[in-house]
């Protein structure tokens, strides 16, 4: 199951759908991926008024739902640009022994292979230490949605599935 963001929709409009509060976006809806670049880029990189400051102050559901939109964009905007300075972000990458500041690594995780999300998220807080805050706190759906939607922008695969999406089958009988 994809997250939407293939689609050029943004993340609220996405989650609409997926939480079944919506229908498939319709083709108006969506966007190219050269029209999905420009709203990113549209988007502050964590600067000027936080989204969900002015979302409380105009006191709407509606703007709630704008706000987290706005939000993940920022988020894409600014893995769109990590991405594109420096592709080895995208490349496999394991967990080392230690953390950066030395500190010893679960040894469950040792050697184990990083969700793609997770080291761009690193990347972005390393050069936006502010990001998090700003955004008011990336949900998981975000941070893969934002992956998601700044590789589409890039015209790069979009081979990530969003790690806060659990498909569950269930086998017949």
């Amino acid at each position: 199951m994809g997250d939407g963001a293939h689609l050029g929709v943004t993340a609220n409009r996405a989650l609409g759908t997926i939480l079944g509060d919506d229908e498939q976006p319709t083709d108006e809806e969506r966007s190219t991926p050269e029209e999905t670049r420009a709203r990113l880029e549209a988007a502050p990189l964590f600067e000027g008024p936080k989204p969900w400051d002015v979302a409380i102050d105009i006191g709407t559901e509606e703007a709630k739902n704008a706000a987290y939109g706005y939000a993940t964009d920022s988020l894409a905007h600014a893995f769109m640009v990590l991405i594109e300075e420096d592709s080895s972000l995208l490349e496999p990458q394991l967990y080392p022994e230690t953390y950066p500041d030395g500190s010893p690594m679960s040894e469950v995780l040792v050697g184990k292979r990083r969700d793609q999300s997770s080291v761009v998220w690193d990347a972005m807080i390393k050069r936006w230490p502010n990001a998090d805050e700003w955004v008011g706190g990336a949900s998981g759906f975000m941070v893969g949605f934002a992956l998601n939607a700044a590789l589409y922008a890039a015209q790069k695969e979009i081979a990530f599935s969003n790690p806060a999406i659990i498909e569950i089958q269930i086998p017949n009988g």
